[in-house]
């Protein structure tokens, strides 16, 4: 099997977006500017989105590692005459560049900016410096940010614009950096996902490392080099359209990979801890704060920013779709409810690949018999609406859903983190 056949939406964040998207979709102009909220024509004011960067080289940890094992099985004469490729093979990824932003990622931004410009295209036009933007230290969103902008101006003026000038937001985008319970408990914690651990021990990894160990012509291989192939296989791939280590994995591989990285990111980032999600307070906060700062300006007449638009990781976005309670299963996802779970809804290949995006759309609504004005939202994720919790709906009214989420409106990060005490008490 060709590696061509394995360019599809299953490597878990590691996914580049327009795997799992039709980069050629047809978007009408203008499609998300209005929608019928009980008997009114509600027209978007404010769009507050959020995106994860885009495709990247691997980090350097994994790009060690991949280095480690290519070396070991290079050395090894029975697995070069099973894959000749090693012999010539080194490590595409210079360790100088690693987490940093790839050519892919640069186009999936470009196409990104494009494709919003292309939806919100009345919100956005003659207003483009009254949008905000953010970005964290790291050079990947900042590039993603740049792309974006580049294909945002190119849809909404005809030529693309390279002055963007973000600001770094990293206390509202990389909290975990800074959540002393977050790190003791769960990031530093070896034992706080014990279902990813015993899953990666258990049966099903153990089955694949024993294929592939078998392909190479080895007598074992363990988990770790099994993800590493993994890793060279995804990585390789999504940046150069072509892998040879994908030969030593089958198609059905690929989902048990999956569920290997789902659940890590299920118990160190979504729902297996409280924290997780509700160290995401400065954002969220912020969120609402815009929202109803946009409203203050709408019904006084005053200039209001038409979107803010942020740029941020993985590790950002899972913590905020959980606080909004997305992609919620009915039973966690657990080392032995594989099978069960095949069609969950937290899986990070479909709702945080490379380039993910969640947006809230802020609509008014047209005058009525009732004094009070009304205002909606819509919640989109990649792009497209969703299902808000806080209504049942994918129009909820703003009243609704901000009593709905009063603990994120309200949110007190330093307590929810516990930044206040001793470090022996955490």
């Amino acid at each position: 099997m060709g590696s061509t056949d394995f360019r599809i939406p299953l490597y878990s964040t590691k996914t580049p977006y327009f795997w799992g998207k039709d980069i050629d979709e047809f978007i009408r102009e203008d499609e998300e500017i209005w929608v019928d909220y009980d008997n009114k024509e509600c027209q978007i004011i404010h769009l507050n989105l959020i995106l994860r960067h885009g495709s990247r080289s691997p980090t350097l940890s994994w790009i060690k590692k991949m280095t480690v094992l290519g070396n070991i099985l290079k050395s090894n004469p029975e697995v070069i005459e099973r894959f000749p490729f090693l012999n010539s093979w080194e490590n595409p990824f210079p360790e100088t560049r690693a987490g940093h932003l790839s050519d892919l990622g640069e186009d999936e931004h470009f196409s990104l900016g494009r494709r919003f410009g292309r939806r919100f295209s009345l919100l956005f036009t003659g207003d483009l410096e009254n949008i905000l933007y953010g970005v964290t230290y790291k050079q990947r969103t900042q590039a993603s940010c740049a792309s974006f902008y580049e294909g945002l101006t190119d849809t909404l003026d005809g030529e693309s614009r390279k002055n963007v000038k973000p600001a770094i937001n990293d206390k509202l985008l990389r909290f975990f950096d800074t959540c002393s319970k977050y790190i003791k408990s769960v990031e530093n914690n070896k034992t706080a996902a014990p279902e990813h651990t015993s899953f990666k021990y258990g049966a099903e990894m153990q089955r694949i490392a024993q294929k592939i160990a078998d392909k190479l012509g080895l007598k074992t291989l363990n988990s770790e080099e099994a993800q590493t192939i993994h890793h060279l296989c995804a990585f390789e791939l999504a940046l150069f359209d072509k892998s040879d280590w994908c030969d030593m994995l089958e198609k059905e591989d690929l989902f048990i990979f999956e569920y290997l990285y789902d659940l890590k990111q299920y118990w160190k980032r979504g729902y297996g801890h409280s924290v997780n999600w509700g160290m995401s307070c400065p954002f969220n906060s912020n969120v609402f704060k815009q929202l109803n700062d946009v409203i203050y300006k709408a019904r006084n007449g005053e200039d209001y920013n038409v979107a803010d638009i942020q740029f941020a990781h993985a590790e950002t976005i899972i913590p905020i779709f959980t606080a909004f309670g997305l992609f919620n299963d009915s039973v966690p996802l657990k080392a032995d409810n594989y099978e069960s779970q095949k069609e969950r809804q937290f899986r990070t290949s479909k709702i945080v690949p490379m380039s993910a995006s969640f947006g809230i759309g802020l609509y008014q609504c047209e005058a009525s018999e009732d004094p009070e004005e009304v205002y909606v939202v819509r919640m989109f994720v990649n792009e497209k609406p969703v299902v808000i919790p806080a209504c049942g709906q994918e129009i909820c009214e703003y009243k609704q859903f901000m009593k709905y989420y009063d603990d994120l409106v309200n949110c007190n990060y330093a307590e929810i983190c516990e930044n206040n005490k001793p470090h022996d008490e955490l």
